[in-house]
């Protein structure tokens, strides 16, 4: 297999591009921070920890032995 030469970008097109993206991801952070200014938090009591709940998930162990009895 042949190998890939790679191709090397000039300098000041390395840094157009670190600039583009470092701005990017200015804006990026800037919107979540609005968004997280207005997201409505419910107020928690001090010192609780809510936990989701729990589902259980039962299964039928009569009917796999049915099924087990009719193959």
């Amino acid at each position: 297999m042949g190998k890939k030469k790679s191709k090397k970008i000039s300098d000041s097109a390395y840094l157009k591009l670190q600039e583009m993206i470092t701005d990017g991801l200015d804006s990026v952070l800037e919107s979540m921070n609005e968004v997280l200014k207005n997201y409505p938090y419910p107020e928690k009591k001090a010192g609780t920890k809510e936990k989701p709940p729990i589902i259980f998930i039962e299964k039928d162990k009569d009917k796999n032995k049915e099924e087990k009895k009719k193959d």
